[in-house]
């Protein structure tokens, strides 16, 4: 047996290049200032009692210390002792694999301690997200024809990924989906206004990449392939990734290993799936599939016989002002199960409003963030419930599409503004807007005329409202016709626990356990959004047209901590399909200043509320709101996280065993027709 060559001393080679104490100076100084590191790392985790101590008894928690104290440990030996192996060739490139192989299951690890549960992952599952990280590495390793490189980018690109899903989930409650790649813009315009806080388990994969690193850092790189055998190899592997891309990617694979994402709650996908399994799932899912059975002389015969129901109909129908308040955030918590008391009133004029009113419960299909959602809703009459968990306004709505504003065009209505009073291109609004009818959109870019009020650092419900005003009056200038405004407000957004120098909570909340800041700072907001509701009403009471205002909130707020483990009695994780919907459900009014019946609707879903709010207003309705009404006669709540019928029974799939999947799918057709099959689309049935 030959012996095996010496490595020559390189000082590219890792931080000890000689394995003697007299190193280098540089390479001494980065010993040193890496320790320091780790030994701060370790004290401020020490200090820190929201890492470091049982929450319940403010103990310090013995097993993270340890865990913490080992993983330091092993950090500052790879960092100052020698390489006993550097000489020996064959040794070190075998080290150097085992630690490229050792990194994959530290990320994996990792990712699934941050945003996963290792004991929820199925087997088969977890091997294949490990699976995927080698295939990752090997794929920059092909690129660079080095191992390190390769280990330190799909390592780096993965934390990121994890840091990512982390403060999104914290934020917002629920994990990255590929559908939020698109949000990015709107994601980082609020990153700011939030309190930035890590966990233990980030720590800890953190504290796994450093000493991933160094003990890389301490090992010689291997020598590069010669070029005739790397060719060889890379047209290799060219296969093998394609097999594999085509297998877990292009074709169903995911789906017959019942790898899915959960619309009630996706961190359940990502701890039964794993993460890069359940975001790779997600990407499949981002594109819209042709509905099985789709058809459009399926659709023509519904269509029909609505049209002529429609061009039948002869009645006198009035014309009233269209105002739409989508207030950001805007729930009646303590309606959900009544679980706490205020000190006062937190919503006294919706509570006030009884004639030509019609009020009720709505259920949005997003919690805690995805506004977008809920405006698409509403403006449509479509159902999130067939769009994978999709942002149609990012993904979807690339043409002009038929929409509530677009009937309102046809009726003859003017002004017909968005007005939002924040950046013009979140969530894609301004092409979006624009594709679904809207002549102008109003965001805070145009909005620099006057002085403006803020509520802690959004621009205030009340300012929204007389920007409505505003513009009421500005149209009324030029013209009689009916006018269209929507508003969609940004005073109650998020964060909630971070205290303000403009605004102090006048809501106590009265029962001990419920009582934080955070909760009693949302609801003081909510009772401003409140009244100046109130003020908006006052207003078009006063004036001599019909005018009718819908106002409603786009979904839940995302409150820290406990909170609504203690309000529904038990953790999210634990509640069924039908207790989760109680996080999605939303207040709405529809106020006019002439005579409506006040009909109760009982409980709807969102995109149902144009088509309610027109017949309440004794607006003549599209065919396409005709169907929509007959639906809720039998459907009265459809979301993307499940439906009940109107005997209550809750369904939390479409599927072949509901007795309305028939009537389900139509429904579903209709929206594939008027969002994507553009072509085809049925004339004269939308608006």
């Amino acid at each position: 047996m030959k012996e095996e060559k010496e490595i020559q001393s390189n000082p590219g080679n890792g931080i000890d290049t000689n394995g003697k104490s007299g190193a280098k100076p540089a390479v001494l100084v980065l010993k040193v200032l890496m320790t320091l590191l780790l030994c701060g790392i370790f004290l401020w985790f020490m200090q820190n009692k929201d890492l470091s101590t049982v929450k319940k008894t403010g103990l310090y928690d013995t097993a993270k210390i340890i865990k913490m104290a080992v993983l330091s440990i092993l950090s500052l030996a790879a960092v100052w002792l020698p390489n006993p192996f550097r000489k020996k060739k064959r040794i070190c490139t075998v080290l150097l694999l085992a630690i490229a192989l050792a990194g994959g299951v530290l990320n994996f690890i990792g990712m699934e301690l941050v945003s996963g549960d290792l004991t929820q992952l199925r087997h088969l599952v977890g091997l294949l997200n490990l699976i995927v990280i080698y295939f990752l590495m090997l794929t920059v390793f092909a690129a660079t024809n080095r191992i390190k490189p390769a280990v330190i980018a799909v390592s780096v690109l993965l934390y990121v990924f994890t840091l990512g899903n982390y403060f999104t989930n914290l934020f917002r409650g629920i994990p990255i989906l590929a559908s939020d790649l698109l949000l990015f813009r709107t994601a980082m315009s609020v990153a700011g206004s939030f309190a930035y806080t890590i966990s233990y388990d980030v720590l800890t994969y953190t504290m796994f990449l450093l000493l991933l690193f160094l003990l890389l850092a301490r090992m010689p790189e291997q020598e590069k392939l010669p070029l005739k055998p790397r060719l060889i190899g890379l047209c290799g592997y060219a296969v093998l990734l394609g097999c594999f891309l085509y297998a877990f990617v292009f074709s169903n694979t995911l789906e017959k290993l019942h790898v899915s994402v959960h619309h009630f709650d996706p961190n359940r996908s990502y701890r039964t799936n794993g993460s890069i399994l359940t975001f790779a799932r997600s990407c499949q899912m981002v594109k819209l599939k042709v509905p099985d059975g789709y058809s459009t002389e399926a659709l023509q015969e519904l269509a029909d016989s609505y049209i002529e129901e429609y061009e039948a109909d002869t009645a006198e129908y009035r014309t009233p002002n269209v105002i739409v308040v989508m207030s950001e955030a805007y729930s009646d918590l303590q309606a959900v199960n009544g679980a706490f008391d205020t000190s006062v009133d937190v919503m006294p004029v919706i509570h006030s409003l009884s004639e030509n009113t019609v009020k009720g419960t709505a259920y949005s299909s997003v919690f805690g963030g995805n506004t977008a959602n809920s405006e698409y809703e509403f403006l449509t009459g479509h159902s999130m419930a067939f769009l994978n968990g999709v942002v149609p306004f990012q993904f979807l709505i690339k043409k002009p599409m038929a929409s509530l504003t677009s009937h309102l065009s046809k009726l003859g209505y003017e002004g017909l503004l968005a007005i939002h009073p924040y950046n013009k291109k979140g969530y894609n609004r301004d092409v979006a807007y624009k594709n679904l009818g809207f002549s102008y959109f109003k965001a805070i870019e145009d909005m620099q005329d006057r002085e403006h009020e803020y509520v802690r650092n959004r621009i205030s419900d009340a300012d929204d409202m007389q920007e409505v005003i505003g513009e009421y009056e500005r149209i009324r200038e030029s013209t009689d016709a009916p006018v269209c405004l929507y508003t969609v407000t940004m005073q109650n957004h998020s964060p909630y626990d971070v205290p303000y120098d403009n605004f102090s909570p006048d809501v106590e909340v009265l029962d001990e356990e419920y009582k934080t800041f955070e909760l009693e700072q949302y609801l003081s907001l909510i009772k401003l959004s409140d009244a100046a509701f109130g003020q908006l009403i006052d207003y078009f009471a006063g004036i001599d047209e019909d005018t009718v205002i819908v106002f409603f909130g786009d979904h839940q707020p995302k409150l820290s901590g406990s909170f609504y483990t203690q309000m529904l009695g038990k953790k999210s994780s634990k509640l069924t399909g039908k207790e989760t919907m109680q996080k999605y459900q939303i207040p709405y009014v529809i106020w006019a200043n002439y005579d409506i019946e006040e009909t109760d609707y009982g409980e709807i879903s969102l995109n149902y509320l144009s088509a309610i709010m027109a017949e309440s207003a004794g607006m003549k309705l599209t065919p396409y709101e005709r169907f929509l009404l007959d639906l809720r006669r039998d459907v009265p709540v459809i979301t993307a996280h499940g439906y009940w019928d109107k005997n209550h029974t809750f369904y939390e799939e479409i599927d072949e065993d509901s007795p309305y999947k028939e009537l389900l799918d139509l429904y579903e057709y209709s929206e594939y027709n008027n969002l994507m099959d553009t072509k085809n689309r049925i004339e004269n049935f939308f608006d």
